[in-house]
């Protein structure tokens, strides 16, 4: 059996665990740069702000409802992702992590009462230890305990945690554009098929699901008949880039500080690499001034094909100057920045000639860097090609303190 561990409105309740008045009110929490809406608890969407909603358009709202905002603070999300894996973890259970506020979890086959009276003492133990309330769907394939943990958050009948052991009841009134691996993309055109509901989609031929959803959709269905088809770890398809950029806060024209831009969001890449066990052979490099400058617009990237595949920034960051040098036009104030990783492979096939001899040591030093970083708090240690300042970082004008990762900035109690 899997469950999946969902956090309610993660970003939100992360602020309100250290912020309890706004328990009940609106909040939403804001990308980087303070752009555009990525988080708002339920108060929230109930005013009508869309996820992604530009801040700006939205500002007249957020005063007329009282509306708290914060910028994101992506330390604090992180610790508390950390903190939740490891409560988790102490219940003995395989888990798979599949993103910050998400994990799978595979529990042993049990009469349902007992499956979600289990549940319910690790969404207590949870929400107890750390603040954060969570969803829990159980099912016998990960496609079917999403839908099950969607159900549970929807609905206040099942307290927070749902175990499907009978499908059907559950699959009748189901929107296909809310199945796991399915979306809007796919669920355009099942619906010119007539196919509105899971219950519709798991009758459908194999034949059919094939030809609209290819093989990765016809795993999807397998799942929904209660067929597992995705073990714990498997990712549904392997990742093909990454893809790391920022607005600047303000316009730079300085290159020194475009370097350390790039070489930042190198390491951002970086990072995810080393976390999936992959290496990039391709990177390229793009820039941007103002669209709404008064002077013209300009836009530009370089790619290259890199000779040896390497997840280790300082590597990458060499051939992220060269891209730079190409592009890069003096006289202009740029205001975004970004850089791509390509054609992954999780291993190299090296030939005679081109072999990293020190490979094994560059992995050492990435290997010690990640672990500072994750124990202690991100970028506590980081390649002195990023810079120290780091001047051309976007506005978090709203960002709450680290409560968590920070002395600097941890809670004071003043006792009288």
């Amino acid at each position: 059996m899997f469950a999946l561990i969902d956090c309610n409105n993660f970003f939100v309740s992360c602020e309100r665990v250290f912020e309890p008045k706004l328990k009940n009110e609106p909040v939403v929490v804001l990308s980087n740069n303070d752009g555009c809406v990525i988080a708002r608890s339920n108060e929230a969407k109930q005013i009508g702000i869309p996820m992604g909603a530009p801040a700006f358009k939205y500002k007249d709202l957020f005063l007329n409802h009282n509306v708290t905002v914060f910028s994101s603070n992506f330390s604090l999300y992180g610790d508390f992702s950390n903190r939740i894996r490891s409560i988790t973890s102490q219940f003995g259970f395989p888990i798979e992590i599949y993103s910050i506020d998400e994990m799978f979890i595979e529990l042993p086959i049990l009469p349902k009462d007992k499956l979600e009276t289990l549940c319910q003492t690790i969404k207590q133990r949870i929400a107890k230890w750390t603040g954060i309330p969570v969803s829990i769907g159980i099912a016998k394939t990960k496609t079917l305990a999403k839908l099950a943990s969607h159900l549970a958050k929807k609905n206040l009948k099942y307290q927070g945690v749902l175990a499907i052991i009978e499908t059907a009841p559950y699959l009748k009134t189901f929107p296909v554009e809310n199945i796991w691996g399915i979306g809007r993309q796919f669920s355009s055109s099942l619906k010119n098929h007539r196919i509105r509901f899971a219950k519709d989609l798991v009758a459908m031929p194999d034949p059919l699901i094939r030809k609209l959803l290819k093989v990765g959709g016809l795993k999807t269905v397998m799942e929904l008949r209660g067929i597992p088809c995705l073990t714990l770890n498997e990712v549904r398809s392997p990742r093909k880039s990454i893809v790391s950029s920022r607005s600047f806060g303000k316009e730079i024209d300085s290159k020194e500080l475009l370097k350390q831009a790039i070489a930042s969001f190198i390491e951002i890449g970086a990072q995810k690499l080393r976390l999936e066990k992959l290496q990039a052979t391709h990177l390229g490099v793009f820039i941007a001034t103002n669209r709404f400058g008064k002077t013209p617009y300009y836009s530009n990237a370089h790619y290259l094909d890199l000779p040896l595949g390497s997840s280790y920034a300082p590597d990458l960051n060499r051939y992220g100057e060269i891209c730079l040098n190409v592009i890069y036009k003096k006289g202009l104030s740029y205001k975004r920045a970004g850089i791509f990783l390509g054609s992954l492979v999780s291993s190299v096939q090296w030939d005679l000639f081109s072999k990293d001899k020190s490979s094994s040591k560059k992995d050492k030093v990435a290997s010690v860097m990640d672990q500072i970083n994750q124990k202690y708090q991100n970028k506590s240690i980081h390649f002195a090609a990023e810079g120290t300042q780091k001047k051309w970082q976007g506005r978090r004008a709203m960002r709450s303190p680290n409560y968590t990762t920070s002395f600097d900035e941890s809670l004071t109690v003043i006792l009288d």
